[in-house]
This record gives structure tokens, C-alpha cells and sequence, in this order.
């Protein structure tokens, strides 16, 4: 079996609108070749079922999803074996997608990148193992893939809490107020923000009407295309928060914590 590849092609331009201040518009097209794919290569061409030839096809009580659809009689290719599946690689996959990126440098303590990126993905197979509804009509399958995600925003940024600069400079803070200089001082605030808009499913009759024997299920309803529904939007929010804590002048450990009820996984390093 061949290698799958991709062939890719971008494009991307960067203005500085103030100091510390770029926007970045890039386009990125990409498809992909020789995908593997999952066939049962033993069935013979389906029929359209009738209440007429119901019988001959294996099908003494037909559904309301079955009549009228292609069915697969129980004849094989190789009548030796039933079902003979087999990982082949002819699925492929198209991207196209442009993004807009607002990004400011570090200055005075704060440092933030937002993104949003509108795409498309196409193709007729989003994994090895998705079969088609009928491996003698692959056009039919061409479709938004299960990756396809049209709308997504990110925005994260990097604040450190104006409190401590005073002891920095040599100077110290009295009373209460030197005990919150010690609780918050050096701390800084990661929030990271994430919207998107619902990745397509593949709509299924949760049976195997066309008796494809396909795992998992291939067969769709009728008129029905393949990826033609599509989940809710989703969106994701964290803060996880950095505390600097100085152990000598040339050494920091920073301590990982997360914020709200939203745990977001991070590195702890030492510098």
C-alpha cells in the first residue's frame, strides 16, 4: 500500500499597525492523497429494493428505510467467504482556509495573540476504518469531512499583576499592605479563550439497511448525504495562572495552578 501524502500551498502577509502591534493574514490550502479507506471488496452491485424482490434479497420484512434504497443481495465475489474487508488507499481530502492573527509584543507587562480562522475541508473518508454507503458509487461520498471546522477563534494573553514592582525598585511595603504585596506579587495571569463552530456527523439509520455489513454503520437514510448534519457550536475558557517565586537572584520556579473550574494542563519549568 502507497504512502499517503499531502500537497500543500500558502500564502501570508504581515503589517505592523502600531509598536508592539502586527495583524497577519495567511492562506493555507492542503489536500491529501492516498488516504487509507476500509472496503468490503466481496459484495457484488447492489439492487434497488422492492417489495417485489424483497424476498430474493434476503429481506423477508423490509423497513421504510430499506424499500427504494440499493441493497446488497447475499451473493459474494468469492462465495468462500462472506464479508472480506480490506484497507486500501483511495480516500483523499481537500483544505482550504484563510486566517486573521492580531498579535502584541510584551510592553508593559501584557502580551495577547488572537486568531480566526475560516476554512473548509472536504473528502470521502474522514478515517480508515469509515466505509462508504455503496463502495460502487465513491463520488457519492465526497462530502464536508468530520474534521471540517468553518469557525474557530482563539485568543489567549500573558498579564502580570502590577504588584510587587515596588520591592523590585528596593523598596518595601508596611503593614497590610506588604502582606499583599507577598500573596500577590509576581503573579502572572495566561487566559486563553476558544470558540468554534460544530464539526459535521454523518447521519445514520443506526442499522444496517443496505446490508453492506459495514463496522461501523455506513448506511444513511434515504436522501439523506453523508456529513449533512453538523453539531452546536462549542467554546472553551481557561486561566491558569504562573506564580514567579524568587529563590536567589539568578534562579525563578514557577508553579502551575489552574483558575475557575476549568483545569488546563501546563509545564512547570525552572529557569
Amino acid at each position: 500500500m502507497a504512502t499517503s501524502s499531502s500537497q500543500q500551498a500558502s500564502a501570508g502577509a504581515e503589517y505592523l499597525i502600531a509598536k508592539n502591534l502586527t495583524l497577519r493574514a495567511d492562506y493555507l490550502f492542503v489536500r491529501g492523497l492516498k488516504l487509507p479507506r476500509t472496503f468490503n471488496v466481496n459484495l457484488l452491485p447492489p439492487v434497488v429494493l422492492t417489495l417485489g424482490n424483497a424476498s430474493s434479497l434476503g429481506v423477508p420484512d423490509p423497513t421504510s428505510q430499506q424499500i427504494g434504497r440499493e441493497v446488497f443481495s447475499p451473493g459474494r465475489h468469492d462465495t468462500r467467504f462472506d464479508d472480506i474487508y480490506q484497507l486500501q488507499n483511495s480516500a483523499t481530502s481537500k483544505y482550504s482556509g484563510a486566517s486573521l492573527t492580531l498579535s502584541r509584543r510584551m510592553s508593559s507587562e501584557l502580551e495577547f495573540s488572537a486568531s480566526y480562522t475560516l476554512s473548509k475541508t472536504f473528502d470521502d473518508a474522514s478515517d480508515f476504518d469509515e466505509q462508504p454507503q455503496n463502495p460502487f458509487n465513491l463520488p457519492a461520498e465526497v462530502a464536508m469531512s468530520r474534521e471540517h471546522q468553518q469557525h474557530r477563534f482563539v485568543f489567549n494573553a500573558l498579564w502580570e499583576l502590577p504588584v510587587g514592582e515596588e520591592e523590585d525598585n528596593g523598596k518595601k511595603a508596611e503593614g497590610n499592605a506588604a502582606r499583599l504585596t507577598k500573596i500577590f506579587s509576581h503573579i502572572e495571569v495566561a487566559p486563553i479563550l476558544t470558540l468554534e463552530s460544530g464539526r459535521p456527523v454523518n447521519p445514520l439509520t443506526g442499522l444496517d439497511s443496505n446490508q453492506s455489513h459495514a463496522f461501523p454503520l455506513s448506511a444513511r437514510p434515504l436522501s439523506l448525504s453523508r456529513k449533512l448534519s453538523e453539531h452546536t457550536s462549542t467554546g472553551d475558557d481557561g486561566l491558569p495562572r504562573l506564580e514567579v517565586l524568587p529563590i536567589r537572584r539568578s534562579e525563578t520556579s514557577r508553579r502551575c495552578s489552574g483558575i475557575l473550574q476549568l483545569v488546563q494542563q501546563g509545564e512547570c519549568v525552572s529557569d
